[in-house]
């Protein structure tokens, strides 16, 4: 069948009025330009020129050998693909530049040698010249395609080239690792029902509650390499009396959080939005690593929006913000103790972590120990 495996795309993108008014407007004459999917770099690296350097990635992607793939950051400087490891979480990068370049953690490696073709009707007779999508006038796209994930670039209408990573929403997966959370009374319940080595939880679009069919009322992760996706209208809402109960809590690293709109209870308490405590079930240290929080809002969270703490004695590494807000947490039961975000280890300890097109607006922002802070 012509459109087996086809897969609709739509999405809405905005743009600030002007380069001194950052109010959102629909992206009316701005292009989506699509390309495969990338990788992000998982481990801060310098390339150095006519040398081939092999880069930890989160996730190979797309990337195949032979690949020109620009370095976002800003994309202005590029190399290319030797080898793929997927099974290691590598691809080794020929840099062919004068000089070198550093790549930092959650630094994009874009592929520009093939587009995946794109189509604008369901049987995929219809393929869109160069994979390039006009936005309409309400900033709005509608395409379809046959690959699973796809990163784009935003550019035009006034606008400062953006690059989108990893757009998959609504992408039908298969297999014992991926599970759709209404398949199941509670969502928590669909993530108990992973298999040991992780896996995909993905929650359609709607409201989620403790009335609702599937229901909510906080998650718990208790393995590693586990993802949480929503779409892009997956609510994620907290009863007004659970005060004291955290809407995600985290007791493992290697954990992805993306396309989540987390509601809290609306008043001052001790849960948080998104809390890691360094601990594990058993309240014994575990080595934090590789959170990527990816496309989510947390509002009216009783305590901290989110809370990413480690032991003393270790260490958390890699961790991945991109477009995360935070608004209207309530400062904890004392007003205090509670905010946007607390990020750092309890004493002292290394953190990294990349943080891109974030906002957090208190009330509060933590400090603790050597921590990283960001306002």
């Amino acid at each position: 069948m012509p459109n087996q495996g086809i897969r609709r795309f739509q999405a809405q993108f905005l743009k600030p009025v002007s380069v001194t008014d950052n109010r959102q407007v629909p992206a009316f004459g701005s292009f989506l330009e699509i390309h495969r999917q990338g990788a992000s770099v998982r481990t801060a690296v310098t390339l150095f020129e006519g040398i081939t350097t092999l880069v930890d990635v989160f996730d190979t992607g797309g990337v195949l050998v032979g690949d020109t793939v620009s370095f976002w950051s800003d994309g202005s400087e590029s190399g290319t693909i030797a080898t793929v490891d997927p099974a290691g979480r590598t691809v080794g990068v020929s840099y062919g530049n004068p000089g070198q370049v550093n790549l930092a953690v959650g630094d994009r490696l874009l592929s520009t040698s093939a587009v995946p073709p794109v189509y604008s009707d369901v049987n995929g007779s219809n393929v869109i010249a160069n994979s390039l999508i006009a936005l309409d006038s309400a900033g709005g796209c509608d395409f379809y395609r046959k690959v699973p994930s796809i990163d784009a670039l935003l550019f035009g209408g006034g606008l400062t080239t953006r690059l989108y990573a990893d757009l998959d929403v609504g992408w039908a997966r298969r297999g014992p690792g991926f599970l759709n959370a209404q398949d199941y009374p509670n969502i928590q319940d669909a993530i108990n029902a992973l298999p040991p080595s992780g896996g995909t939880v993905y929650i359609p679009s709607g409201t989620y509650y403790s009335g609702s069919t599937t229901k909510f009322d906080g998650i718990v992760i208790n393995n590693s390499n586990i993802t949480i996706e929503g779409d892009r209208l997956t609510i994620l809402q907290m009863a007004t009396t659970e005060l004291t109960k955290d809407m995600v809590l985290l007791n493992a690293g290697g954990v992805t959080l993306r396309n989540l709109f987390l509601e809290g209870p609306g008043a001052a308490g001790a849960g948080c939005g998104i809390r890691c405590e360094g601990r594990n079930q058993s309240n014994v240290p575990i080595d934090v690593a590789g959170f990527v929080f990816e496309d989510i809002v947390i509002h009216n969270s009783a305590s901290w929006a989110i809370k990413l703490y480690t032991d003393s004695t270790k260490a958390q590494w890699n961790h991945v913000l991109n477009r995360v807000t935070c608004y209207d947490a309530f400062g904890g039961a004392d007003g205090v103790t509670g905010g946007s975000v607390l990020i750092g280890p309890r004493d002292t300890g290394p953190v990294q972590i990349s943080m891109r097109d974030c906002q957090f607006n208190g009330p509060n922002f933590g400090s603790f120990g050597a921590g990283l802070t960001k306002g």
